[in-house]
């Protein structure tokens, strides 16, 4: 059961940029060469079908590969799944800023639920510029920053006079995708159904949920109050 729970690279966003260590990323050059018998530097063209400065780019590391492509080389040179994630050195979006280095996968699902649910309820995710989670106190700064480790080193800046941490955008966009969310601002973000679904299956996604919610809406007394905006489907 614990295996559901786990995310691996190839269950992430096929559009996500990656880095191999040296020696393995030298090892997959080593293997497409021979299996292609095309001894250049540009000899994944072959494979991908791509301009051939674009596969000589990838081949000295100049540019990261996509996961896309990163799977195509990978089965072409029949490497196991398993081998390659082992052998992340980053993974990120296209900007240098949202890169994540020593990334530690696979990912689990309730981390992911994590981020996910605070950027529902006190945060912020813009496609393609940035995400943050609003931080009062230093001890929620802290609970934030310890739990982004848990993905790799992720890229973090704490704005104090906003009370905002920004965090890699890559973060937010693994959970906008995996868990199908496509909007989390407050008056238009929903539960989806995959959500939905997961959390019947499995309490401890359903309790990151419920924490972030008693956290960044609620107060706790004798009772606890949550009070949201107004975006009834939400709610609901």
């Amino acid at each position: 059961m614990e295996d559901d729970l786990l995310v691996h690279y190839w269950q992430l966003p096929e559009d996500l940029f990656v880095s191999l260590k040296d020696e393995f990323h030298n090892k997959l050059c080593n293997e497409v060469q021979a299996f292609t018998g095309h001894n250049f530097k540009n000899c994944f063209y072959k494979v991908l079908n791509c301009p051939k400065w674009h596969a000589e780019r990838l081949f000295t590391k100049f540019n990261r590969m996509t996961i896309k492509e990163l799977e195509i080389l990978r089965e072409y040179a029949n490497i196991s799944k398993e081998e390659v994630e082992i052998n992340f050195d980053s993974i990120g979006n296209h900007e240098d800023g949202t890169i994540i280095k020593n990334p530690k996968l696979p990912f689990h699902l309730k981390d992911i639920f994590y981020v996910a649910s605070h950027l529902m309820f006190d945060g912020c995710f813009r496609p393609k510029e940035g995400c943050y989670f609003l931080c009062f106190g230093d001890g929620m700064l802290e609970y934030h920053k310890n739990r982004l480790k848990i993905f790799g080193d992720v890229p973090n800046n704490y704005i104090e006079k906003e009370h905002q941490l920004y965090f890699s955008y890559t973060i937010g966009y693994i959970a906008s995708k995996v868990l199908e969310i496509p909007d989390f601002k407050s008056l238009k973000v929903f539960l989806s159904e995959k959500f939905k679904n997961l959390t019947k299956q499995h309490k401890i996604l359903l309790d990151e949920f419920v924490k972030a919610m008693i956290i960044d809406e609620g107060t706790v007394n004798d009772r606890i109050r949550i009070e949201l905006g107004d975006n009834e489907r939400f709610i609901r």
